[in-house]
């Protein structure tokens, strides 16, 4: 062998092609790859050899490739979805090749989230797509990282074919993650935000709030919200890097927190910034004016005293591909919003990091997509899980990541863990359990 890297054989190439391999070589297998276009260098090669192409070679992996990656354009594909051995597979080819399809324009297909350019029907009313209209929904693959786990077939294939090729091991990672929407139950929302919900609680008969506020805003009581200390000791003690998103939007119908200007926020953010690593949480209506965007990172950045490279979406709306555009416009280098608030499982089929294509463009970007696999509020609003349930799926998406030395992101909210003992409880549990 010459040297440890494997040889890739394309009578043509595109920015397309070159993604995905970068994707499935560096990102997830961890080797190198050289792409070759020239057949008689190929067959004269000793290396670990993969034939892209219709040409017939009997001393390499082939795969026969469709136009997909050699197109330029977004349209509707009609697709049908096989089987590969134990895994569901689709853009199958006609010869019998030693991989029945072509899982290249496959896994670009998936990762780019080409479906959701091509499809701007099926979204909810919030604008975002519907996991539920996802191919991988409809298909029964959407709790699969199938994207990682067809390349380590594609590994297995090499190994068998080339035995004395040697690939770096990976290891599998629990990543949690906290949203904070809004920072404060009562604290800092002003006389009229208080005096509505006084009135709004005393309607409903719901006089335990009443009186939780009144002790809250007269500092008999500590405000509900408040349990930043347990959140961090918690990832802390179990070896987690506190990793915290925090809201800083202007008040709106879909956000609500508490102004930037008020004291007690602004040194809750001075004191969480020495603990955590802080990340911005784009507003809701920073979607609809980059201005907000701008103003939000800029506020993060004051309090942290650097770059703000990091963010989740506030109700995880992802417009293709503005949404990402407009981060990238902003210096921000990581993302964490990709992943459906309907329901678990991997949105791009993948639970590795990568950059994100840009489809319109036809471009790879620098942009780092962190998928999420699951969010508290997905258990338990949207799929009506039980503790036990949750468990349970929360076990087989690790599993499935374990399998594939992936990295899995969860979702947590303050919230959630203010205002049900239970789930508080069962947060404790998964950064055992995951591990």
């Amino acid at each position: 062998m010459e040297e440890q890297e494997i040889l890739i054989y394309s009578k043509k190439t595109s920015s397309r092609l070159k993604y995905t391999l970068g994707l499935i070589f560096l990102n997830i297998l961890k080797t190198q790859f050289k792409w070759c276009a020239d057949f008689d260098e190929f067959k004269a090669s000793t290396s670990v050899k993969i034939n892209y192409s219709d040409l017939h070679h009997s001393d390499s992996i082939s795969i026969q490739p469709i136009e997909l990656l050699f197109e330029k354009g977004i349209s509707k594909k009609k697709i049908s979805v096989n089987r590969w051995e134990t895994l569901p597979v689709f853009f199958k080819t006609d010869r019998n090749e030693d991989i029945p399809c072509d899982i290249f324009a496959m896994i670009f297909y998936l990762v780019t989230r080409y479906e959701e350019y091509a499809d701007q029907n099926n979204i909810d009313k919030h604008g975002r797509f519907k996991a539920e209209a996802s191919l991988a929904y409809k298909n029964d693959f959407l709790r699969q990282p199938l994207v990682n786990q067809i390349a380590l077939k594609l590994k297995d294939k090499i190994i068998e074919r080339f035995p004395e090729f040697e690939f770096p091991e990976s290891a599998y990672k629990y990543i949690p993650t906290f949203d904070v929407d809004m920072a404060f139950s009562y604290i800092g929302k002003g006389f009229w935000r208080n005096a509505g919900g006084f009135f709004r609680s005393a309607l409903k008969l719901e006089f335990k709030k009443v009186s939780e506020r009144l002790n809250v805003l007269t500092g008999k009581v500590s405000d509900p919200l408040n349990n930043y200390d347990f959140i961090i000791e918690s990832l802390e003690s179990n070896n987690f890097e506190p990793l915290i998103f925090m809201n800083l939007g202007n008040y709106g119908k879909y956000d609500k927190n508490v102004p930037f200007k008020n004291l007690k926020f602004f040194r809750l953010l001075q004191s969480l910034n020495e603990k955590a690593q802080l990340c911005i949480h784009p507003s809701y209506a920073s979607n609809f004016n980059t201005e907000l965007l701008k103003a939000e990172i800029a506020k993060l950045e004051h309090i942290i005293g650097g770059e703000v490279i990091r963010s989740r979406q506030h109700f995880l709306i992802l417009n293709w591909p503005q949404t990402y555009r407009n981060l990238i416009e902003q210096g921000i280098i990581e993302d964490y919003s990709l992943g459906y608030a309907s329901q678990a499982g991997f949105r791009a089929s993948i639970c590795t990091s990568f950059k994100f294509y840009d489809l319109i463009q036809e471009e790879e970007t620098n942009l780092i997509i962190r998928p999420f696999a699951f969010m508290d509020g997905t258990l338990t609003d949207y799929m009506k899980l039980s503790t036990d349930e949750s468990a349970k799926l929360l076990k087989q998406l690790s599993d499935s990541v374990k399998e594939v030395d992936g990295d899995l992101i969860g979702i947590w909210h303050n919230s959630t863990l203010a205002s049900d003992e239970g789930m508080k409880n069962f947060y404790l549990k998964t950064l055992s359990i995951l591990k």
